[in-house]
C-alpha cells in the first residue's frame, strides 16, 4: 500500500451503498477503502485489525444504532475520526452524533465528488457538514449555547488563541508549534478550556465557536 493512502472503513449495511463507496475510492489515488461491515459488531471487529485513519458511519443500522456504534469506537480508538453517512437530517441525529465525537455528518444524496471532499477535509482534521445542514446547526447551537453565552469572556487571551487553532483542525502539536508554547502546555490550556465553557470534547468546543462572533468559524461546509 501506498505510504500516502488513507485507510477507510464503512459501517453500512446497504451492500449496495458499500459497492458504490467502493468503486469511487478505486477512482482515488490518496484513500483506500480497506474494510467494510454491514452492523456494528462486525464493524468494531474490523476497526479493530485493520485500525483506519477514518470510518464511515451510517446511523441507520440493522444491529445497534450508528450512534451506538460510534460510543464504543470513540473510547477505544480516539485517533480514529468517524464521519456520519446517513440519510437523517434530523437535527437530534447530528446533535448527538457530534457530541459523541463524530468530526463530521454528511448525507447520503450528496454528490460523489462533494463527498471526497468532505471526506479528504476530515482526514485533515476538519469538521465537515453538509451544507444543507447548517441551519440545523444554528438552531442547535442557539438552543444548546443559550446557557454558555458568555462565557467566551471568561476565557484569556492565549485560550481564545487556542480555541480558534481547534476549530481550525488543529492538532495539540501544531497549536503548540503555532504559539510558541509546549504541547503539555497545550493541553493544560484544553482542560481549563473545557472545564470553563462546559463543553466535553474538542469537536463540541468547535462547533460552539460558530455561534462566537470574535473566534474564527468552527465547521467547514461542504458545497451544495
Amino acid at each position: 500500500m501506498n505510504s500516502k493512502e488513507h485507510k477507510i472503513f464503512i459501517i453500512d449495511d446497504h451492500p449496495v451503498f458499500r459497492r458504490g463507496i467502493r468503486q469511487l475510492l478505486e477512482l482515488t489515488a490518496d484513500i483506500k477503502l480497506v474494510g467494510e461491515a454491514a452492523n456494528g459488531d462486525e464493524g468494531l471487529n474490523g476497526i479493530a485489525a485493520i485500525q483506519p485513519d477514518l470510518v464511515l458511519l451510517d446511523l441507520r443500522l440493522r444491529e445497534h444504532s450508528g450512534l451506538e456504534t460510534l460510543r464504543k469506537i470513540r473510547p477505544q480508538w480516539p485517533k480514529i475520526k468517524v464521519v456520519i453517512l446517513t440519510v437523517s437530517d434530523a437535527e437530534e441525529d447530528l446533535t448527538e452524533a457530534l457530541r459523541e465525537g463524530a468530526v463530521g455528518y454528511l448525507l447520503k444524496d450528496m454528490e460523489p465528488e462533494e463527498l471526497l471532499q468532505g471526506v479528504r477535509h476530515a482526514l485533515k482534521g476538519e469538521i465537515i457538514l453538509s451544507q444543507r445542514l447548517r441551519s440545523a446547526l444554528g438552531r442547535v447551537l442557539n438552543d444548546t449555547g443559550r446557557d454558555r453565552r458568555g462565557k467566551k469572556d471568561v476565557l484569556s487571551r492565549r485560550e481564545c488563541e487556542i480555541v480558534a487553532a481547534v476549530a481550525q483542525g488543529k492538532t495539540n502539536k501544531m497549536i503548540a508549534q503555532l504559539l510558541g508554547i509546549t504541547e503539555e502546555t497545550v493541553k493544560v490550556h484544553m482542560k481549563r478550556i473545557l472545564r470553563r465553557t462546559q463543553l466535553r470534547n474538542r469537536v463540541e468546543l468547535a462547533v460552539w465557536v460558530k455561534e462566537q462572533s470574535r473566534l474564527a468559524p468552527a465547521t467547514r461546509e461542504t458545497p451544495q
